[in-house]
């Protein structure tokens, strides 16, 4: 079955808007994304129209990281494909899977997830690693930020920063530094230049 892409209408766009917490808004739109291209046209969008978007992913935040009064981007289950190393050291997982599913391709390998929050059958991979998750399991030692290796972050101007190093043997605050150089160092002058022809200022 086809997932529906919009949704505009009150009452349903109040239901998607609401995640595990006691905080209430209602979106104007909702917007599922089930791929790149799809996040690219909805921040494309939002910014021309100077509307602020909010990024759900599973909507178990107590939180509420992930209500709006605005634009609401909700990310697809069949969003990206899992990829497994041939001994299951290494996965690549797309962030509108569940904990729960990962662990599910990873059995096979007598593996499992660093992180194993309370709520891992429904909290999807971007939330459980922009979150920081861990869980009763591992405590902080296999949280997210000691378990992700790589990730590819789409900005708010639908720039693709690919292939970031988050952790691995020296965690993540130790390659935070070198990420915020890295940074630094990028070209975004010629980059906006490039793209929207040359800024006043930067």
């Amino acid at each position: 079955m086809k997932i529906k892409k919009v949704y505009v209408d009150v009452l349903t766009a109040l239901a998607k808007g609401t995640d595990a917490g006691i905080y209430r808004l209602n979106p104007k739109r909702v917007e599922i994304v089930s791929c790149e291209q799809d996040v690219k046209r909805v921040l494309a969008e939002c910014e021309k129209t100077g509307k602020s978007v909010t990024f759900k992913a599973g909507g178990t935040s107590l939180s509420g990281q992930t209500i709006t009064d605005s634009v609401l981007m909700e990310i697809s289950p069949d969003y990206g494909k899992v990829k497994i190393s041939g001994d299951g050291s290494l996965a690549k997982f797309p962030c509108g899977i569940t904990g729960e599913e990962a662990n599910r391709w990873l059995k096979p390998y007598g593996r499992k997830l660093g992180p194993s929050p309370a709520s891992i059958k429904s909290a999807r991979i971007g939330g459980i690693v922009a979150n920081n998750s861990s869980g009763s399991s591992y405590g902080i030692i296999h949280n997210s930020y000691n378990t992700v290796r790589d990730m590819e972050i789409i900005f708010a101007d639908g720039a693709v920063f690919g292939y970031l190093f988050v952790s691995e043997s020296q965690g993540f605050h130790a390659n935070a530094y070198r990420l915020i150089g890295e940074v630094d160092e990028f070209p975004f002058g010629d980059f906006v230049e490039s793209r929207h022809g040359r800024p006043d200022s930067i």
